[in-house]
This record gives structure tokens, sequence and C-alpha cells, in this order.
């Protein structure tokens, strides 16, 4: 019985790596999950988490100290969100002005086939794309990002299966 409830205990114990800005979890790591990041000294610094502590983390390659962290990889984190920004409004603005002046041109509200208009709105949704898909590889932690570990009873831990 005790070693049926030291595995469940334990089941929850696992703790997380979280970087918090403006009270917004920015990245969560878990311990066994991969982490790259380079620090203050421009060293680069990647290895699986093994264990996390108050200022520091033990990988498989190394010891980092929270407080010299610069820059972390978001590779795996990235999310694109079309509808948010700048890039979203080209690439959504220019194919949908595509879209409404091929309709107009079906219905013969104006005239049909391609023309200059649409040529310029083709390319102001290629910036739009070129603005929502080209993401730098590293994000660079600004002053106030908080670096935190947690475990389940903190309000930031999310439970990962």
């Amino acid at each position: 019985m005790i070693l049926l409830t030291t595995f469940f205990s334990g089941a929850h114990a696992q703790k997380q790596l979280v970087f918090l800005s403006k009270g917004n979890v920015v990245a969560r790591y878990a311990e066994g999950g991969y982490f790259k990041c380079v620090l203050k000294n421009h060293q680069h610094k990647e290895g699986v988490i093994v264990e996390l502590n108050e200022f520091s983390m033990i990988t498989s390659q190394d010891t980092i100290e929270f407080r010299s962290i610069a820059k972390m990889d978001i590779k795996e984190n990235r999310k694109i969100n079309i509808t948010k920004g700048i890039g979203g409004l080209l690439f959504i603005g220019g194919l949908g002005f595509i879209a409404v002046d091929q309709i107009n041109g079906a219905f013969g509200y104006s005239p049909k086939g391609w023309d200059n208009n649409d040529q310029t709105a083709l390319i102001i949704a290629g910036l739009g794309a070129a603005k929502l898909f080209i993401k730098p590889r590293y994000k660079k932690l600004r002053p106030g990002t908080v670096i935190r570990t947690v475990d389940y009873p903190s309000p930031y831990y999310l439970q990962i299966n």
C-alpha cells in the first residue's frame, strides 16, 4: 500500500520550469523535456532537464543557473496565430482583396482576370505571410521576465500527460 501511495504522489511531484512575463506563462518546460538556451556569456547550452531546483537546473550536459540565461529556444513552443498582429492583417487583407476582386469579376461588377491591383494584393499577402511565418529561433528574455520552478500546488502548474 505504501508503494502505491508513493507512486501516485510521485506522479504529481514532477516540477516544471515556467517563464513568466507580466503574469502570463511565456514558455513551459517539464523535467525530462529538452531545453536549449543561450547564456549571457554567449555560450549555447542544451540537454534534457534532469532536475529543477529553485535557482538552477541540472541537464544531461551541464548545470544552468536561471540568472545566466539570456535567450531561450522557442522553436518547439511556437504557435502561429494568423489573426494577430500586422502580419496577420496584411496576409488576410491581401488574400481577401484578391478573393473579393475575383468574385466581383465573376458577377460582372469589375473587369475579369488578373490586374495590377491583384498583383499588389498578392505582394502584400506575401509580406504578411513572411512576417507571420519567419520567426527567430531564440526569444530574448526581457527585463521583468521571471523564471520559476513550480510544482502541482502552484497556479502556474499545468498537468502534462
